[in-house]
C-alpha cells in the first residue's frame, strides 16, 4: 500500500509544505494503521 503524507507548516505568516510518500505492507496496515505508517516514515 502506497501512503502519501503531507505537512504544511504556517509560522508566523510564513508558510512551508512538504510531502513524501511510503510503501506500507498491507498486512501491517491492516493490524495496525498508525504504528506500520510511523515506522516506515520514521526509516
Amino acid at each position: 500500500m502506497n501512503v502519501v503524507i503531507e505537512i504544511t507548516l504556517n509560522i508566523e505568516g510564513n508558510r512551508g509544505s512538504s510531502r513524501g510518500s511510503f510503501l506500507v505492507k498491507d498486512r501491517d496496515f491492516r493490524d495496525d494503521p498508525n504504528f506500520a505508517v510511523a515506522v516506515v516514515s520514521y526509516e
